[in-house]
């Protein structure tokens, strides 16, 4: 009797133990246990260089290089009078052209593209960058300009007579009736009417304004796509 009682003890306490253990195992079960994250990595920010702003090629607004001719349909030279091409540093493409020997009846012509026009007027002039020195007490101030609406048919030479000395490069304009027409069938010709005239920049335009040095490095600018 007194060995079944103690093996009945021994089994209740047994059966005790298995049931503290198996709520201490719940529990550790239940124990919410800490995770780590990782942090995801940004890929890194590359900042793109500011695209620069094109610059427009102005309305109603050409310029060409006097030197720049087109000698398939130039006469440079009539006897003894010639166009020379120089150099001078103080001209905006570093040349100018003059003419030598004239005698004021436009025996050589030199004849010039002009750039697409994109503005229809009435209000052009002709402007250029030039040197009228004077020679013998008197000021070399003249030419005659011509213009062709079609390359084909000249409307008639016209004659500028400046009447002043230009001592160093500078603008000087004058209007011109007809001027051109809308599109890129104009050609402009340059007579000579007195020798030691000297041209660098030929510009037409007809948004009323003067241009200068700086305004002509922009429109080179812009026609060569900002270079």
């Amino acid at each position: 009797m007194k060995n079944l009682y103690i093996t009945m003890t021994f089994t209740v306490i047994a059966a005790l133990l298995v049931i503290v253990l198996a709520g201490c195992g719940e529990e550790a079960e239940s124990i919410t246990q800490p995770t780590t994250t990782t942090p995801k990595s940004e890929p890194p920010v590359v900042s793109q260089p500011p695209v620069a702003e094109m610059p427009a090629v102005p309305e109603g607004v050409v310029f060409f290089e006097a030197e720049e001719f087109a000698p398939n349909k130039s006469v440079t030279e009539n006897g003894a009078v010639k166009w020379h091409v120089k150099d001078d540093p103080a001209a905006l493409g570093g040349k100018y052209i003059t003419p030598t020997g004239a005698n004021r009846k436009g025996d050589t012509e030199l004849v010039y593209p002009i750039p697409e026009i994109t503005l229809r007027s009435k209000e052009w002039k002709l402007w250029m960058r030039v040197i009228f020195p004077r020679a013998g007490g008197e000021a070399a101030d003249s030419f005659f300009w011509d213009l062709s609406l079609d390359g084909k048919k000249w409307l008639g030479p016209q004659e500028i007579i400046a009447g002043e000395a230009v001592p160093d490069w500078q603008w000087r304009g004058w209007k011109m009736e007809p001027g051109p027409d809308k599109g890129d069938g104009n050609w402009f010709k340059l007579l000579e009417r007195e020798s030691d005239i000297q041209i660098d920049v030929i510009c037409l335009r007809a948004d009323g304004e003067i241009p200068d040095d700086e305004q002509y490095k922009a429109y080179l600018k812009a026609v060569n796509g900002g270079e």
